[in-house]
Order: structure tokens, then C-alpha cells, then sequence
């Protein structure tokens, strides 16, 4: 069921992000723009352009959550693009002069209105949908000396594998060590390639239908 728009507000932490927004030149405000308006890309990779292009601001990710969250609540409520602008722009804790806030509702409606930022959108919210979210992997090896019965005589050792998988849960970010065999490793290494394989795959059929391959967070 759609919420009522005029509930619709904006946390502290983001009103200098929306602040920015408005009062971006015309020039940073297009360049901004079309970064935001990248298929191609993911949240990520859309923060690092817009970190590229504006190297001095340190808001880079608070305006892409901004947007992504306002963005999905129109999905979500089917909100068009400029009675969330015209909403978010009438907010008095913004603080801004009535030529910054007709500034905000034009920008902030021509970027919600991107059809691109709604592919961005669903596919963060499909990732998301999963309960675990892998943040890093890596296999330790180390070697365990073995040592005979009440001896410090050394008849041998074993090299040990170890898969450390760093994920992000509810619970915050959490992490899993899981022992592996050589044969295990093995397994792993043709489970990838198999995985690979099938994306290169679905990548050119993608490609051949004209579709965008859209890279999840």
C-alpha cells in the first residue's frame, strides 16, 4: 500500500548531499547527471566516477544513497519523479534560499526521471534481497608441524587450506572459516571457472539482444 507523500522526509545526514545537489554549477550539475544515469553500472562504480569528478567533496556517497532511496520509494509507491522532487524540495529543515530549492525540485526530478537509476535501483534491491552479502574471500595456507607421541621430534607436517569469507548480514558484517582440502581447492577452482564460463555466456547474449548488463553493489 503507497504511503501518503507528505511523510516523505529527509535524515539530517543527507540534507548536505541534497544541499549540493542544488547548488552544483550547471556544468557539474549535467556532469553529475550522466554519471547518474549509467546503466552499465553499479552503486559502487557510479560512486568512484562521481569521486573521480568531484575529487574534493566528501558527500560522494551520501548523494548516491539519496538518490537510490528515493528512487526505490517512488517504485515502491508509485511516487512519479516530480512529487518526490516537489516533496523533498518544500522541506523547511533544508535550509535553503527559494532559488536553491526550485534548483533541487528541477535536478532532483530530471534524475529520478532517468531510467537508467531505476535498472541501478532494482538491482541493488535484487542483491539485497539475499540474507548473506560477500564482502571478501581469501584461502590461508599454513603448515602444521606434527610430532611423534611425548617427543619434540618432528615426523612430519600437514599443509592446511582455510577459506576465510568475509559477508555482510543483519548482524552487521560477520565472518566464516571453512578448513579445505587440496581436493577441495580443486573443486573450488573448476566450480569458478565453470561460473565464469556461464556468465561470459549469458554476458554475449546480453549483448547480441542490446540489453544492459547491469553490476550489482
Amino acid at each position: 500500500m503507497a504511503q501518503d507523500i507528505r511523510k516523505l522526509g529527509a535524515p539530517k545526514r543527507v540534507h548536505p548531499a541534497l544541499q549540493w545537489i542544488a547548488r552544483l554549477s550547471p556544468e557539474d550539475y549535467d556532469a553529475l547527471l550522466r554519471e547518474l544515469s549509467s546503466a552499465s553500472a553499479g552503486p559502487e562504480e557510479i560512486e568512484a566516477r562521481i569521486f573521480e569528478r568531484f575529487p574534493t567533496s566528501r558527500l560522494t556517497n551520501e548523494v548516491i544513497e539519496v538518490c537510490l532511496n528515493l528512487k526505490r520509494l517512488s517504485i515502491d509507491n508509485d511516487w512519479t519523479p516530480r512529487m518526490v522532487a516537489e516533496q523533498i524540495a518544500s522541506l523547511s529543515e533544508l535550509e535553503l534560499n527559494n532559488g536553491d530549492r526550485e534548483s533541487l525540485r528541477r535536478r532532483l526530478e530530471a534524475i529520478l526521471g532517468q531510467p537508467a537509476l531505476g535498472l541501478v535501483t532494482k538491482t541493488t534491491t535484487l542483491t539485497s534481497d539475499y540474507q548473506y552479502v560477500l564482502r571478501s574471500a581469501a584461502v590461508l595456507v599454513d603448515m602444521r608441524p606434527v610430532f611423534a607421541d611425548g617427543s619434540t621430534a618432528l615426523e612430519g607436517a600437514l599443509i592446511a587450506h582455510t577459506l576465510k569469507i568475509a559477508y555482510a548480514h543483519t548482524d552487521g558484517d560477520l565472518e566464516l572459516y571453512v578448513s579445505l582440502s587440496s581436493d577441495d581447492l580443486d573443486d573450488l577452482h573448476q566450480a569458478i571457472i565453470e561460473a565464469k564460463e556461464k556468465e561470459q555466456e549469458l554476458r554475449r547474449f546480453l549483448t547480441q539482444a542490446d540489453l544492459p548488463i547491469l553490476e550489482s553493489a
